[in-house]
């Protein structure tokens, strides 16, 4: 060899040498390369990707201000007063979901829809002041049980509630766009009357009833998804204005505008309603309701076949796909919302939840945050020890902890879990929306024979053979070991809790102020003093009892009657617990925490 072939040999060998070095580099080194790697450059206005789950195209909307609301002089008082919002950036589908994609969940879920379970729906046949109900109506049947989807897989998915649309959103690996969202996304910044501009509604733009009684000329239904292209809002959405009106996260507050934080609103801490956005087939010349910034609401479980929802994902980029609704981690943080429940297992173990999946703790010095706790929206704690935690809530969440960890249950529901007691770690009850009740014999959650349709909101019972459930217009259940029967409450209010000292002194407390007693024989209505909504009750002894509701309301019982105490505060609370007469908590909206030492109401700090 001589020397210039031994340079070539030399010279490949340290080629090949050096690729190997480099390529044993690139595998101990990967934090390095994602250090040096440029950043993912943000999407532009209105940029398109497809969610995996269920192949929803979205459309991306930037971070920014945009005005929301109308002017004095136009559109109706709730939509006042027009105002400047700063969202972050996020996705939001380019269509409503349709039947083909709903049907995709059913078929992975098994969920049934709160029309299902009712066995009717409301039908608008044409413009009518309200819809009808109609027996056999739900998603797959939205006229009724003469029609059916089978030619409609492209239509928006209707006969569907607000719990219906939360749980698909959640299922798919989203959420529901919040009001702000939804406007923002339909008339862009320039505050437009309607998603194209400021040219009156017409069917070039939206399919609306066009005052002809025609539907545009499809006949009294909805129409596929995206039918009318003209119709796009500054970002791609279509179907802003018309088809079916949309369902969002909010709950309804009319009056909310005069109080809506500037960033990022996320509507108010509770009410009766949840709003719904963009006006549908039946709007006709009644192109009033189809502007962007109309503003409506029914109750959760309402459902008609002229609303469905599309869904929304937070940030820049398309958040991983849920498939079901699992606990997923990270810093808990409540920003402006609520704690919902508090419980303990002794004066120096207490737990506290609420909103974002909020779990804090007590030890008798300090209130700390648990890290890495379920990022979801918990409503309610029960246990039978400080090692044996249940937490419930929405959708369907069931969360229990050890004493080191929380881990997700299998509810077997997406309804929303309102309230969880138990008599024993093997006997434990939670109730929920849709009549649910569910019982965990230590080692399954399994459905409870249902016996209404009413929201169930409260559980408490002396013994594993006398149990009492509250909920909707003034439903009271009792168990006695062996079967569920309906109670006399009464009432007509929705009753929000309930707590006893034994199965002959019960408390059910309400919306207007309601409070109710039960001694064994039958229910009776108590005086109050307020109208405000009652949401709490918990005593330790019969002549030591603690209600709480909004307003910063707490009453108290001396045996004799209810008295107010001064809470220091006008937030709502929505939980009240305590281990003795001088060692009460109270929580609520607005991460407001107080405590009672049996002289006076003292916020909390653990923040």
């Amino acid at each position: 060899m001589n020397r210039g072939q031994a340079i070539r040999v030399w010279a490949i060998v340290a080629a090949v040498g050096l690729i190997v070095a480099l390529l044993a580099l690139d595998q101990l080194m990967p934090v390095a390369r994602a250090q040096t790697e440029a950043p993912t450059p943000e999407p532009a206005p209105g940029a398109t990707r497809v969610r995996e789950t269920d192949g929803a195209v979205m459309v991306y909307v930037p971070a920014g201000e945009f005005l929301m609301g109308s002017l004095e002089e136009d559109g109706e008082v709730i939509e006042h007063p027009q105002h400047t919002v700063l969202l972050d950036a996020y996705w939001i589908d380019r269509t409503e979901v349709t039947n083909g994609q709903f049907e995709q969940f059913v078929k992975a879920t098994g969920y049934r829809t709160d029309a299902e379970q009712a066995g009717s729906g409301g039908v608008w046949a044409g413009y009518y002041p309200v819809p009808q109900t109609a027996k056999g109506a739900d998603w797959h049947h939205p006229e009724g049980p003469d029609s059916d989807i089978a030619t409609r897989s492209n239509h928006p998915v209707v006969q569907v509630s607000w719990n219906d649309a939360d749980a698909y959103c959640r299922w798919a690996g989203g959420r529901l766009p919040t009001e702000a969202e939804w406007e923002k996304a339909g008339r862009g910044t320039d505050a437009r009357e309607y998603p194209w501009g400021n040219q009156r509604a017409s069917c070039e733009y939206a399919v609306m009833f066009d005052a002809g009684g025609e539907g545009c000329g499809q006949g009294k239904m909805a129409w596929p998804v995206g039918s009318k292209p003209a119709g796009a809002s500054p970002y791609g959405a279509l179907d802003m204005a018309g088809n079916v009106s949309e369902w969002v996260a909010d709950w309804f507050g009319p009056g909310y505008y005069a109080q809506s934080p500037a960033n990022n609103p996320p509507g108010p801490d509770h009410g009766t309603g949840r709003s719904i956005r963009g006006g549908a087939w039946t709007d006709a010349e009644y192109e009033w309701v189809l502007r962007s910034a109309y503003r409506a609401g029914g109750k959760p479980t309402d459902k008609d076949n002229t609303t469905g929802f599309r869904c929304a994902v937070s940030g820049s980029q398309l958040a991983p796909s849920a498939g079901t609704p699992a606990a997923p981690t990270g810093t808990p943080s409540l920003q402006g919302g609520r704690i919902s429940g508090v419980w303990g297992s002794s004066a120096t173990d207490v737990f506290a939840v609420g909103a974002s999946g909020i779990v804090l703790h007590y030890d008798g010095r300090t209130w700390s945050t648990i890290e890495n706790g379920p990022m979801l929206d918990l409503l309610s704690v029960w246990g039978s020890s400080g090692s044996d935690v249940f937490v419930v809530g929405y959708p369907g969440v069931c969360l229990h902890y050890d004493g080191k960890t929380w881990s997700p249950m299998k509810s077997g529901t997406f309804n929303d879990l309102y309230s969880v007691w138990g008599s024993a770690n093997n006997d434990v009850y939670a109730v929920g929306a849709g009549g649910t009740v569910l019982h965990y014999d230590g080692s399954t959650w399994s459905a409870v024979k249902r016996s209404t349709w009413s929201c169930l909101y409260g559980v408490w019972g002396s013994s594993a053979q006398d149990i009492f459930v509250v909920g909707g217009s003034g439903t009271i259940l009792h168990y006695d070991g062996s079967d569920w029967s309906p109670m006399d409450s009464g009432v007509t209010d929705n009753l929000n809790a309930v707590w006893g000292n034994a199965g002959d002194d019960v408390f059910g407390v309400g919306d207007n102020g309601t409070i109710v007693h039960y001694d064994g024989v039958a229910w009776s209505p108590m005086v109050s003093g307020t109208s405000v909504e009652l949401d709490s009750v918990w005593g330790s002894t019969p002549n030591d009892i603690f209600v709480v509701g909004d307003a910063g309301t707490i009453l108290h019982y001396d045996g004799l009657g209810w008295s107010p105490m001064s809470s220091g505060t006008t937030n709502w609370l929505i939980s009240v617990w305590g281990h003795s007469s001088d060692d009460v908590y109270a929580a609520g909206a607005n991460g407001t925490l107080l405590h009672y030492d049996g002289t006076a109401w003292a916020p909390v700090s653990w923040q």
